[in-house]
């Protein structure tokens, strides 16, 4: 997802292949990848935005988050809480309700 996402080692930038790998990782409970790919959704960088299920990633990654992620995990979590309407918020909670009610 990374290579997608910096265009790098003669990968083509394409935001959009980087959230399919990201959501992947994402599904499986990697945290960093439940943040790069909430930020993206949230953001709408090449990819269709989608903020409430931005932020429901986002709520995900920062209740996992410990060590050298914690920082800038919960510094995009801010940022896109802040700029996020109240409407995007309430969607993000019904989201992670339907989230966790799959995982259990």
């Amino acid at each position: 997802a990374r290579l997608y996402m910096d265009g790098a080692a003669g990968v083509a930038k394409d935001n959009r292949q980087a959230a399919r790998w990201l959501n992947l990782a994402a599904e499986k409970g990697h945290v960093e990848s439940q943040a790069l790919l909430g930020h993206l959704l949230f953001a709408g960088e090449g990819v269709q935005p989608r903020r409430a299920r931005g932020l429901m990633w986002l709520t995900l990654a920062r209740e996992g988050a410990t060590g050298k992620a914690q920082e800038w995990v919960n510094a995009l979590y801010e940022q896109d809480m802040k700029a996020a309407s109240d409407n995007d918020r309430q969607v993000a909670l019904v989201y992670l309700e339907e989230h966790m009610k799959k995982r259990n």
